[in-house]
């Protein structure tokens, strides 16, 4: 019956945390979600995805935006998962530094979709 709370902001005690029975809860927006589900990822994903927080030059989010980018340029279009890979992608975007390599990915993959609908 014993239960232990560990207030962190380490992307690496968060990845280490594998066990079925435990859990992470973000203060910020108060979702609890289970460790599982961030069990040995890298440092960057959890940066984004537990921490809300991405810092510079995130590889995770830059591996995100250029597989959106090379799927619109295979497609000519977003369409399903990568729409919504784009919109979760985008919702980092004020967190990130307009000069930061991946504030650009973001904003041409946006400033594309822009120029698919002004030409159709």
């Amino acid at each position: 019956g014993c239960h232990f709370i560990l207030a962190t902001h380490s992307p690496q005690i968060v990845s280490g945390m594998g066990g079925r029975e435990a859990s992470i809860l973000t203060i910020e927006d108060g979702r609890l979600r289970p460790a599982s589900d961030f069990f040995e990822k890298s440092s960057d994903y959890q940066l984004v995805e537990v921490f809300n927080a991405p810092g510079h030059r995130n590889e995770f989010l830059a591996r995100e935006a250029l597989s959106i980018l090379t799927a619109l340029a295979t497609k000519g279009a977003l369409q399903g998962a990568n729409r919504d890979r784009f919109e979760h992608l985008k919702t980092f975007r004020h967190r990130i530094d307009s000069g930061d390599p991946v504030a650009k990915l973001i904003d041409s993959i946006d400033l594309a979709l822009e120029e698919l609908r002004v030409d159709k």
